[in-house]
């Protein structure tokens, strides 16, 4: 898969923080807020985007989650930030890999219209995490990346949120919703159908404890005609 990989100096700012970097797959989705670190080692070593949670640890926000994708992906935002800082390089060019992109999703009871967290997954080699499933004021579903603060305004004083990762086309954007709501109603589906398979198994059980019941009540009345019977007295002849 194709891989554009930008990356700008940080200066200094902070003395381990060497510089940023972006990284776009196959020209169609971008993840932003790459940082390139300086280890106590004097070694580089890459950082992506993270975010911190509520019991204080850092969480990535996106991640290769293949030990054989993570090297190759560190290995070109390093490649191109020591050898070409601050300009945009094209890596595996001639690959014919295409970006393939599935998404998982949780339905939730969420506040300010949330439906749904998504996972979604670029070729099962890169996740973006924190997608949300949201419904606008005028009742329409959208899949929405997570934002950051930045110390930026716009020009009526608010503060400029931007995306950890986009994508940068029409086309790539219309996917991208297709393929998140698609896994959010098949997901819904799913769930309803397993709900009727749940009440139509408990509603058989509950048959089947009222079928028991009622034998269990009429091996006793047999039992106390047949009691009955025996204990009565007969009439001589």
């Amino acid at each position: 898969m194709r891989l554009r990989v930008s990356t700008v100096e940080a200066g200094n700012e902070r003395e381990a923080l060497r510089g940023t970097a972006s990284v776009t797959f196959d020209e169609q989705i971008k993840v932003t807020g790459i940082r390139i670190i300086e280890g106590k080692n004097g070694a580089l070593f890459v950082a992506m985007p993270s975010y911190k949670a509520k019991d204080g640890e850092y969480k990535d926000i996106c991640n290769p989650i293949s030990a054989e994708f993570r090297e190759a992906l560190y290995g070109c935002i390093l490649a191109a930030f020591e050898e070409n800082p601050g300009t945009s390089m094209l890596y595996n060019a001639d690959s014919k890999e295409k970006l393939e992109v599935t998404a998982r999703v949780t339905p939730i009871e969420g506040d300010n219209g949330v439906k749904a967290i998504a996972s979604v997954y670029l070729n099962n080699g890169f996740v973006l995490n924190n997608v949300t499933v949201r419904e606008s004021k005028e009742g329409k579903l959208y899949a929405a990346a997570p934002s950051y603060r930045t110390n930026e305004r716009n020009e009526d004083g608010t503060v400029v949120y931007r995306n950890n990762f986009y994508p940068v086309t029409k086309k790539a954007q219309e996917q991208f919703q297709k393929i998140v709501l698609s896994a959010y109603e098949g997901k819904l589906q799913e769930l309803s159908a397993a709900q009727q398979e749940n009440v139509k198994g408990s509603k058989e059980t509950e048959k089947e404890q009222e079928a028991e019941e009622n034998q269990e009540a009429k091996k006793k009345q047999d039992t106390e005609k047949k009691s009955k019977a025996k204990s009565s007295p007969k009439t001589a002849r």
